[in-house]
């Protein structure tokens, strides 16, 4: 069972914050569709690794899928938590009823766990970045071989702005997104008092992460 998100109190702001407090409900709670659209892709690679997986000829085409589609989500996942605060800026009557010091340490988390999240994501979706010499020595990590959107087991790497990136596609990873995504909850649940009471009542039955 996961966290009951957050809900955005949208009749209690001022007529013209309301566009942004629609905003600020879609994005929160699009933290936790990338959380799942994560766990989606991590399932298929999970298909690719096993016997019955291997049996269809594409099953490494799928591995490359799936893990593209994972590195996808970490990105639009950061998108999300730049939309919040831009929405944020929108929302005054919001923004000052929300825990700051707690966002930003869920800001300050999604940076340590997920490195070089943005090369792993375009490497998969922009050919043309290494399309010319020229593109490849912007992108190629000196003193190595060059690396392009490459599975190495679970960890998908490839060399972006000069350094090589990477992100493993294990339930490991699943759960640190679930981390940031639940303090980012956490950083609303002050203009929610009702889910923040109903998840503390029901936190000895959450499994996630």
């Amino acid at each position: 069972m996961r966290p009951f998100p957050p809900g955005i109190p949208i009749g209690d702001v001022p007529e013209a914050e309301r566009e942004y407090a629609l905003a600020l409900h879609r994005m929160v709670s699009q933290l936790d569709s990338l959380c799942t659209e994560f766990e989606a892709a991590l399932a298929l690679f999970d298909l690719t690794e096993s016997d019955e997986g291997k049996k269809y000829k594409f099953w490494f085409n799928w591995q490359f899928i799936a893990a593209n589609a994972a590195a996808s989500a970490v990105y639009k996942f950061d998108e999300a938590m730049e939309h919040i605060k831009i929405n944020l800026n929108g929302c005054r009557s919001i923004a000052r009823k929300i825990d700051a010091p707690r966002r930003r340490n869920a800001t300050k988390a999604f940076s340590n766990y997920f490195p070089g999240f943005e090369g792993v994501r375009h490497s998969g979706q922009h050919s043309g970045l290494y399309g010319s010499p020229a593109k490849i020595a912007e992108q190629a990590s000196p003193g190595s071989v060059l690396t392009i959107n490459c599975l190495s087991g679970r960890k998908l790497e490839t060399d972006y702005d000069g350094q090589t990136a990477s992100l493993e596609i294990s339930q490991d990873t699943l759960v640190k997104l679930r981390k940031v995504r639940n303090l980012y909850w956490e950083a609303f649940y002050p203009v929610d008092p009702f889910s923040a009471a109903l998840n503390s009542s029901l936190a000895q039955f959450m499994d996630d992460p």
